[in-house]
């Protein structure tokens, strides 16, 4: 890369966390490109079983954005059907996802939006262990603002004593 051209462009520079630090878009960005190739290959947009929603939040997407885009077409051109079951994505998926020895996040009654919310908990309550309940070292590692985390964790009553499922706490326990 040319020099000149880098700080012709470097004007504004984001920088954005992968996917695997932003959990909460995996299900915008697969509900996008569901219906983007399904519109382009002439088909109706699929849904997701449980566990195929499960495993696909719990991979750790190493390739970013486009491995979960590449995916997504892969399987709507090996698997035209209706219905996306954890046994019609890529065997390297299921393997890598299903490496995870935490209870499992999503059950047979349990919908996608839930399950996004459970594995927010589960990985601020890790990430304030991890750096000690240093809530600003934490927000920085998140890619959240100080504020948001204080809110989540109040939410999902993170500073309280263990409870709830999953280490999410609804409340209602």
């Amino acid at each position: 890369f040319r020099e000149d051209l880098y700080y012709r462009l470097n004007v504004l520079p984001l920088t954005i966390p992968p996917i695997r630090e932003r959990k909460d878009d995996i299900p915008a960005l697969l509900d996008h490109f569901l219906v983007a190739f399904s519109a382009r290959l002439g088909r109706t947009k699929p849904e997701l079983s449980p566990e195929a929603a499960e495993i696909l939040l719990r991979y750790p997407w190493p390739g970013n954005v486009r491995e979960l885009e590449n995916l997504v077409d892969r399987v709507l051109i090996l698997s035209p059907k209706d219905r996306w079951e954890a046994g019609d994505l890529p065997p390297h998926v299921r393997e890598t996802a299903g490496r995870d020895d935490d209870v499992s996040l999503v059950g047979e009654d349990l919908d996608l939006k839930t399950a996004v919310r459970r594995l927010e908990a589960r990985l601020i309550g890790k990430a304030l262990q991890r750096y000690g309940g240093n809530r600003s070292e934490v927000a920085r590692r998140l890619g959240i603002s100080y504020p948001s985390l204080l809110a989540k964790i109040k939410i999902y009553r993170l500073d309280e004593p263990a409870s709830g499922v999953n280490g999410l706490r609804t409340g209602r326990e």
